[in-house]
Order: C-alpha cells, then structure tokens, then sequence
C-alpha cells in the first residue's frame, strides 16, 4: 500500500446510502472508477520509478550504478575512470626560454625541457606516476577534452545515444565525458 493509494471497493460502500448499496448499482459505480483507479495505479508507478531516479546522484558510484542497472544488468561490466589532471595552467617556463634549474620530471620525460642549459620547448612539471605523453596542449593547459571516461564493453556501442542521454540526465554541470567501448 503506497502514500497515494485508495480502496474505492471501500470507499464506494462506506459512501452511498444502505437503501442503494445493492450489488448491481455498487458494480455499477465501481466500474465508473475503473479508469480512476487504473490513473492512480499508473501515477503511483510513475511516483516510485521517479524517487528512484531521484536517489542518483552526480557522483561516480551513482553514475556507475544507473548505467549498469539499465545497460548491463547481469554482468554489470560499465565502470567509470576520472581524470587526475586538472586542466589548469601548468607552465614551469615560458617558451625557449633557457631553463637554469633543475626540476623534477618523474618517470618518464621526453626532449630536454627541465634540463639545466638547454632551451625548453615546453616546460611541465611531472609528478611520479603521471604520463606526460597526456600532457600534449600547445596553450599550457592539460591536453585532455574531458572529466571523465566511461568503459563500457563494445557490445553495448548500439546503445550509445541511450547511454549519453542517461549520463547528460545524470553528471554534474560542467563536467565533459567520453564513452569508451573496448
């Protein structure tokens, strides 16, 4: 028995007179209810599916959780991966400038940027674990064009529209995505 919902088999006896409550006039007005009452059923499903809508959130396990339970119900193989990167300006030296210090590249480095006496073509700093070939923007920001990316497996591809407008319903403002099928 849900917030909204009514006994009109009950409703309709308690309400009509004991002079008229024979079975043909209670069959009667019963049957006038019917469309009420399938209005109600309807409105009461509608309530239900749209608290559980409600109880998403922007965040990851949320997201991951709405995608799954509509997309990959059973083998529940969508996951979400968010950037580390923070597209903010990252420039340790403007460009060709001659680098006089020593800063830490981290793994893997590339060309002689960061390098003391050599001229710097591009100047980031690299935090260990960090992958510079990420880092490819001519501007100093983050090459990446996203916030997040979605896996999904690519048995799923044919979804994509389905899938891009559950993640628009569901993210938060401002935050760009891609849907990656592997």
């Amino acid at each position: 028995m849900t917030q909204y919902s009514i006994d009109f088999q009950k409703f309709v006896t308690r309400h009509i007179r004991p002079k008229l409550r024979t079975p043909r006039t209670l069959a009667w007005i019963e049957s006038l209810l019917d469309p009420l009452t399938y209005t109600i059923d309807n409105a009461n499903a509608y309530r239900l599916q749209k608290l559980v809508e409600l109880s998403y959130n922007g965040q990851t396990f949320a997201l991951e959780n709405v995608l799954n339970d509509n997309f990959d119900p059973t083998l529940r193989r969508i996951y979400i991966l968010n950037q580390q990167l923070f597209n903010e300006v990252d420039w340790l030296i403007s460009e060709n400038q001659v680098a006089d210090f020593d800063y830490f590249i981290g793994e893997v480095s590339h060309g002689t940027a960061g390098t003391s006496g050599h001229v710097a073509s591009e100047g980031f700093l690299y935090f260990i674990g960090e992958n510079p070939n990420l880092l490819h923007g001519t501007n100093g920001t983050s090459g990446t064009s996203y916030d997040f990316e979605i896996i999904a497996p690519s048995s799923l591809s044919s979804q994509d529209s389905q899938m891009k407008g559950y993640v628009e319903k569901y993210k938060a403002a401002a935050r760009r995505y891609t849907i990656l099928y592997n």
